[in-house]
């Protein structure tokens, strides 16, 4: 008994340590916009930004290296900004401009009257994952050519010296700026910045090719709009800083791809919208009601994204309900109606779209 004794105890020992190997956890991992960050949390560091434009209480970003050979994905066609912090005019970015609380009453907050508990939801099953990985891409003739836009004229102002982001060399730099002034028949108007790179001529035409469409934009994200930066090169547009950011490179693209209107309604709504709703008790409120979100990029960064993934199709949605078809309507109304009828309470101004 004690020579079996003395052999079954090495041997268990031994069949335990064979069934349950020892094993290092792998390290967390994290893709933002086709990198990889070890051992971050799953919402992205962002700075203090307007992105549209200077929001209270965003959290900051993180923003990744420009890569001239990324693969068509939404998030690498459209991203934010960051924002300028340091005020040495030499090395450092201007502080972002203070911008209103969403307790304000300023057009577009929602009142106190909306109450998400009362909304009813759709039965539904929710997917496995998102229906769309961007929204931009869903259908190209939400908006179209030949639809109304408020622009009016694009007056030449000179030259003079802007603080503009790059994506080419990812910050911001000064240059002395091509000025054009661009006003619109609601209103508002835009200061149009071009980098010297491109002549006079090249300049004005550039100008004159996008700030049309933008003039198609609904009043609501066109109002906090108050500068547009036009570099060369095939980089991802950017919205936030009271700004559009365009690259002509990937302007063509957008352009060839017939969703250059559709970007401009995602980026602007970063700009006009972001501040004042993405962090709004009621928005968190229909995100959670829901349920889901429309896209895995409005997945991935809910606080960044979701409301510029979403406000694209609420518009088309709400108004041009001609333009897509039933499947897209019924995915829309059983994936996000919380967010739709969010943006309903909000009555914006959507002219000239409505």
């Amino acid at each position: 008994m004690k020579f079996i004794y003395i052999i079954t105890i090495p041997l268990l020992f031994w069949v335990v340590t064979c069934t349950h190997p020892q094993t290092t956890p792998p390290k967390e991992q994290l893709h933002i916009d086709g990198l990889v960050a070890e051992n971050l949390p799953h919402e992205p560091i962002k700075d203090a930004t307007t992105h549209d434009p200077s929001p209270t209480e965003v959290s900051p970003e993180l923003s990744p290296t420009p890569d001239t050979n990324t693969t068509e994905t939404h998030h690498e066609h459209t991203q934010e900004l960051p924002t300028p912090t340091d005020t040495n005019p030499d090395t450092s970015i201007p502080e972002p401009i203070e911008v209103p609380t969403p307790e304000q009453q300023i057009e577009g907050t929602p009142s106190t009257e909306y109450v998400t508990d009362n909304v009813s939801i759709p039965e539904r099953i929710p997917p496995a994952k998102p229906p769309f990985s961007g929204t931009i891409f869903v259908e190209k003739n939400i908006i179209q050519d030949t639809d109304p836009t408020t622009f009016v004229s694009l007056t030449p102002k000179g030259t003079g010296t802007r603080r503009m982001y790059d994506r080419r060399i990812a910050r911001f730099q000064n240059f002395n700026a091509i000025l054009f002034l661009a006003t619109f028949s609601d209103g508002l108007s835009i200061e149009v910045q071009v980098n010297p790179e491109f002549t006079q001529a090249d300049a004005l035409t550039e100008a004159k090719r996008y700030l049309p469409v933008i003039g198609q934009l609904p009043y609501a994200l066109r109002v906090d709009v108050k500068t547009v930066w036009i570099h060369k090169g095939v980089q991802p547009f950017g919205g936030g800083n009271n700004n559009l950011l365009i690259h002509t490179g990937q302007g063509l693209q957008y352009i060839q791809k017939g969703i250059l209107a559709e970007t401009f309604v995602h980026e602007s709504a970063h700009t006009s919208l972001d501040a004042k709703h993405a962090k709004h008790p009621d928005w968190l409120a229909a995100q959670k009601k829901d349920g889901q979100f429309i896209s895995t990029y409005a997945r991935d960064y809910p606080t960044r994204e979701d409301i510029a993934e979403t406000f694209l199709m609420y518009l088309a949605l709400k108004y041009k309900p001609n333009r897509i078809s039933n499947t897209l309507k019924q995915t829309l109304t059983r994936t996000i109606p919380q967010r739709i009828q969010y943006f309903e309470a909000l009555s914006l101004n959507m002219q000239p779209i409505k």
